[in-house]
């Protein structure tokens, strides 16, 4: 271009002197090289520009293959919005034309290719992806604060994000930009030579501070220092003297850690952005920034790949595993055409070895992730690599706390370490999170993998890891039981990170190099939590690693022993329901119990023996274990525990049939939970009691023809199971809730619950409701219409081998399918159905849905049956109508003919 006149084509206004553009007065954020591209364009409009001058212009003695080209091309397009791939022609295999008309408005000056004073920044090849926000805000602040430093780890873009803010801001400064690499020095004591040079300074003897900023007193500079850590004292001293010498000088520099220089002030470069789910399509993938460079890169690595909803979940792990650094995903995108994204996925567990072959141009620090951190390490104090490699063993998040004790070194008093801590945070080997807790710390997972390396290679895995185990275990026992009167979610904020270090102490613990003992105490801490948090499958797996382990003898052994038996048999129900052997696992522990004399587990137990009777209908059994544990009651939580006899006995009454009795209890009990200290333990006997009574205060009401007040109380148990976080509460609520609802009539609410039960039950492990919401869900659709695919899903939902999960509401579920059956002309099928039902509950009359059961058997029999059968039929109506007068059950009388009055 000849001249620095402002040119206009379309709405577009583009100033080669300010390298800006602008479209209807709003500045248009368009990249360095991309604006070099449209300046070229600009200068011969509707003429081909071939890749050649953009090569020789743009890149002038260095190769650069036609994918960057394409890249910078396409980030200009993006800037021009939707004009961008009209105005801008590519011309195959040749070039590319600026098509829309170009008008000039200003007066010329001499030289487009330099408006000013010289730039010295070296050119950026990629587009930056995902920090435009950030380097907007970094424009801002060098402007403003005239002193910034970007602090981050190796790897995540620092002079990257600092070259695009260097040339944002070029036109601003009248004296241009220098730029000064200090990586490149071997002697950091050579930094104020390398600084005079960079600097344009004739040679001179005095290289102090203040020497080197005194010519610069009346200059309008920028100045980017770049990798200061190793001549941080340097750097800012020479910062600081041109600060104080001339007004016009800013300082961006870029460093692992802070240069403490007087008026620095620090900006902290995050993480690419990465999904916390598995993103469901390729667009919403791409709107994180981690995802869109890795796919950019593997683009450019391939020729030709595309993110397509296959690999989305892949790459959003891989990026994930990353941490979002950016050298880590460009290397690791650099092997898609060897591995495929699966491979580079399953390749992670070696990160350290997969992600090399980075450009043989960059510098070997950016050449291998290793090579990078090895660059980090190699510079620590002693103490600073002893303490970093000490916290690779911490699975998560940590605090000071956790960090001293773990890293506990030889010696070394707390405030040390914590000093320590802080070192590596200043020096961006630890991140930092500031929490509504409080502040927490964490290795990035590269760094993690790395310093466990060089952990194992000293020999001090094992003492790192049993500081790492004794330490966990005190904190566990340390909360007693906390989690009860806080509720789920707000112990899963305050305390989810104890719960990874747990497992990590446990994988350790359990291992051959792991200490049995320390994993085995651990378990019996964490049985509580994992019950009430609603981690079964966790419960089941360690308990029963627990338990097949090697004993090893100790003064709390049997105390240990006698916890875990009994969370891995209440978990072991939740997952697979009422085994045969349940009953005799509850006796073998309550007889620990009581030889321990231990009471709180003596109640447990009592109370386990009563839910194992409600649920498998021995209903006078389940009255007898509530007397015993009403009887048993002591010490400052009788109350609470009188309670939870008083609602087994409501609810085995009601089971029974003996609904207004049942309903006396049960709503007594539920008002005697509006009291502080009561509600506290409600969930100690692993659901929450209050919950309980509201739902089987429900079925009463429903029974009772109180339709209304029905649906209000179940209402109010699934808000409660909510308000207090409990899974196992919930899940019984949303049970209830659905059985109602279809009962009611109401097909529409009762699948929105019955889905939301089956969504909990799977992501908890509580097979129990998973197949509840399989057969409420198979009951809806033949209530629905759909027999032809109902009754078969019905009855898959109940073989024999799902009774025991569908526990005292069995016989209901098979009255349900024999009425399917029999509307879809089932009757021999139907008969034998409704006949397994009865007998589940032995024939007997007090049960609570026993008129229901005689009625539809007479149905069939009435419909399907010779002389006799009708006789037969004709009494059992006659007893169902009578038992259901009996029971008050105003529900199952209204379904029964009224010609059996």
């Amino acid at each position: 271009m000849s001249d620095l006149a402002t040119l206009t084509f379309g709405d577009f206004e583009l100033s080669p002197r300010r390298r800006a553009l602008t479209q209807g007065g709003q500045r248009v954020r368009i990249g360095a090289r991309a604006m070099d591209i449209l300046l070229l364009l600009a200068a011969r409009p509707g003429e081909l520009v071939t890749k050649d001058e953009l090569q020789d212009r743009l890149w002038p003695g260095i190769f650069v293959d036609e994918g960057s080209i394409r890249v910078h091309l396409s980030a200009l397009r993006k800037a021009l919005g939707g004009v961008g791939a009209e105005y801008i022609h590519t011309v195959a295999g040749r070039g590319y034309i600026l098509t829309p008309p170009v008008r000039r408005l200003n007066e010329t000056v001499e030289d487009a290719r330099a408006p000013g004073a010289p730039t010295h920044l070296p050119l950026r090849l990629e587009r930056l992806i995902g920090r435009a926000a950030v380097v907007d805000s970094l424009v801002a602040q060098v402007q403003e604060r005239r002193f910034v430093t970007i602090v981050g780890p190796g790897g995540i873009g620092k002079t990257s994000v600092a070259l695009e803010v260097a040339a944002r801001l070029a036109d601003d400064f009248a004296d241009g930009v220098r730029f000064v690499d200090l990586a490149t020095l071997e002697d950091p004591e050579s930094a104020p030579g390398a600084l005079a040079i960079a600097l344009g300074l004739p040679p001179i003897a005095d290289l102090s501070a203040e020497a080197l900023a005194r010519p610069l007193a009346e200059k309008r500079l920028l100045v980017l220092l770049d990798n200061c850590e190793r001549s941080a004292g340097s750097a800012a001293s020479v910062a600081e003297a041109m600060l104080r010498t001339g007004a016009g000088v800013c300082v961006l520099a870029t460093s692992r850690e802070a240069l403490r220089g007087h008026g620095e002030w620090l900006h902290r470069l995050p993480p690419l952005s990465t999904p916390i789910a598995a993103p469901a399509t390729p667009d919403a993938a791409l709107a994180f920034s981690a995802i869109e460079l890795f796919v950019d890169r593997a683009d450019a690595a391939s020729g030709g790949y595309r993110l397509t909803p296959a690999d989305c979940a892949v790459v959003a792990d891989i990026c994930r595993r990353l941490d979002g650094l950016p050298l880590a995903i460009e290397l690791a995108a650099a092997t898609i055409a060897s591995l495929g994204v699966d491979g580079i996925a399953a390749g992670l567990d070696d990160r350290l070895t997969l992600l090399t072959g980075g450009r043989r141009t960059a510098q070997s620090r950016h050449q291998t992730l290793r090579a990078a951190l090895d660059w980090s390490y190699d510079h620590l104090e002693p103490t600073e690599k002893a303490a970093l490699e000490a916290l690779a063993v911490i699975a998560g998040s940590f605090d000071l706390a956790l960090a001293c004790d773990v890293a506990g070194l030889q010696d070394q008093p707390a405030a040390e370490v914590r000093k320590l801590v802080g070192a590596l945070a200043g020096k961006s080997l630890v991140s930092v999170e500031t929490t509504s807790g409080g502040v927490r710390y964490r290795l990035l997972e590269s760094t993690r993998v790395y310093a466990g390396e060089q952990l194992a290679g000293s020999g001090g895995l094992g003492a790192a890891m049993r500081r790492y185990a004794v330490a966990t275990l005190t904190f566990f026992r340390g909360l007693q039981r906390g989690w009860l009167e806080v509720g789920r979610d707000v112990w899963l904020a305050q305390h989810a990170g104890r719960l990874e270090d747990a497992r990590a102490v446990l994988e350790w613990g359990y291992s051959n190099q792991g200490d049995t003992a320390l994993a085995q105490a651990l378990t019996a801490q964490l049985t509580d939590p994992w019950l009430q948090l609603g981690l079964v499958r966790e419960c089941v797996a360690w308990c029963q690693k627990a338990l097949t382990s090697p004993p090893e003898p100790g003064p709390n052994t049997d105390a240990e022993e006698m916890k875990i038996r009994h969370a891995f048999r209440v978990a072991f129900g939740f997952k697979h329901g009422n085994e045969p052997s349940k009953r005799a696992a509850v006796l073998e522990t309550l007889a620990l119990a009581r030889r321990l004399d231990n009471h709180d587990y003596m109640m447990r137990d009592l109370w386990g023996l009563a839910s194992l009777a409600l649920n498998d209908g021995r209903q006078d059994e389940a009255l007898a274990c509530a007397r015993q544990l009403r009887d048993a009651a002591r010490g400052p939580d009788a109350e609470a525990e009188r309670l939870v006899a008083d609602r087994i006995s409501g609810s085995a009454l009601h089971l029974m049939g003996r609904h207004a009795e049942a309903k006396a209890i049960l709503e007594v009990v539920n008002a005697a939970y509006d009291t502080p200290r009561n509600r506290a333990s409600a969930v100690r006997f692993q659901f929450d009691q209050r919950v309980l009574a509201q739902g089987f205060l429900a079925w009463i009401a429903w029974l009772q023809g109180d339709v209304d007040g029905a649906s209000n109380t179940i209402g109010a148990a699934v808000t409660e199971a909510v308000a207090v976080g409990h899974a196992g509460s919930l899940g019984f609520a949303l049970d209830s809730a659905v059985t109602l609802r279809v009962l009611q009539g109401d097909l529409e609410r009762a699948a929105q619950a019955c889905r939301q039960l089956g969504d909990l039950g799977a992501s908890i492990g509580y097979d129990v409701w998973l197949k509840r919401s399989d057969i409420l869900a198979a009951i809806i659709q033949v209530r629905s219409g759909d027999l032809v695919r109902g009754v078969p899903r019905l009855r898959a939902s109940l073989t024999p081998s799902a009774w025991k999960l569908a526990t005292y509401r069995t016989p209901f579920f098979l009255a349900e399918l024999a009425q399917a059956e029999l509307a879809a002309g089932f009757a021999a099928e139907a008969l034998a159905t409704i006949e397994d039902a009865i007998g589940w509950f032995g024939g007997v009359d007090d049960f609570w849905c026993a008129p229901e059961c005689f009625r539809i058997k007479a149905e069939v029999l009435g419909l399907h049956g010779g002389p006799s059968a009708t006789r037969e039929a004709d009494t059992l109506l006659a007893r169902a109508s009578a038992l259901a007068e009996s029971q008050g059950a105003v529900a199952w009388r209204a379904r029964i003919p009224i010609a059996c009055s």
